[in-house]
């Protein structure tokens, strides 16, 4: 809907970005696993900078006050895409920075963690279309405000990642419990 009511793209071209979408997530999660495996300590790095990327995607795509063109469509799919994949690291800091005898309950944590926020956050942007969109007859502002929405669990998500790489930083907890 977004590309569609939002930004007036035909139905054939928005599924070719989502199409787009999938196929870069699936060629940037194996170059994704093995930058995180030979560069551990780029992994904190690395998904900050995924997360900023991220959300500037969503800036330049939410900020102009007209649907932006296409392109950004195109675009704001292929960093997600890299987000994304960038996301699952998270399963790597769990493995290292756990007790093996807790590893099970920390991965599914962290397994829950991601799909309860997006979870939160497509129902939050659901609920604010309802809200600002007039019976459905959404318009680009409408998503605007609807998709800003977002920065909230991002923030939240960003301000994770410094606090528990920093506490485990603090507490040797990266090295006290490498697997492998």
């Amino acid at each position: 809907p977004l590309m569609t009511l939002g930004m007036g793209m035909p139905a054939a071209q928005a599924s070719a970005v989502l199409v787009a979408f999938t196929v870069v997530n699936i060629a940037v999660g194996p170059l994704v696993g093995q930058l995180t495996a030979r560069r551990p300590r780029g992994r904190v790095p690395g998904v900050l900078l995924s997360a900023a990327a991220s959300g500037l995607a969503w800036v330049l795509v939410l900020a102009p006050g007209e649907p932006p063109p296409a392109w950004s469509a195109w675009v704001l799919a292929a960093v997600l895409s890299v987000s994304g994949v960038s996301s699952s690291v998270g399963f790597d800091f769990v493995r290292q920075g756990s007790d093996p005898r807790r590893l099970g309950t920390a991965t599914g944590w962290t397994n829950m963690g991601g799909f309860l926020c997006t979870l939160l956050c497509v129902q939050s942007i659901g609920w604010m279309l309802d809200r600002v969109g007039a019976g459905g007859a959404y318009t680009w502002a409408d998503f605007r405000i609807a998709m800003a929405l977002q920065g909230i669990t991002w923030s939240i998500g960003v301000v994770g990642v410094l606090v528990s790489s920093r506490l485990l930083t603090r507490s040797g907890g990266w090295r006290r419990y490498r697997l492998g």
